[in-house]
């Protein structure tokens, strides 16, 4: 399988979902989910959605979205 973003490259994360891949650079650069609202059957042993996490925390903090523990 090739990187999506650099078909040269071979891909060293797959996205199960889409059938596609991302090599270590785009891994290195925090290669996000592409789907991240839409249903995913892959998303509990997914590589790419663990790695996003973090900055999803953070968008959603920094959006002033109100989570279940902050109504609280």
């Amino acid at each position: 399988m090739q990187c999506k973003n650099h078909p040269d490259r071979d891909a060293v994360v797959p996205c199960q979902k889409h059938q596609t891949g991302y090599c270590s650079e785009c891994i290195d650069n925090g290669v996000s989910c592409t789907d991240p609202t839409i249903y995913c059957k892959f998303r509990d042993r997914c590589i790419i959605w663990e790695m996003g996490r973090e900055e999803r925390k953070k968008d959603t903090f920094e959006q002033g979205v109100e989570t279940p523990q902050a109504a609280v």
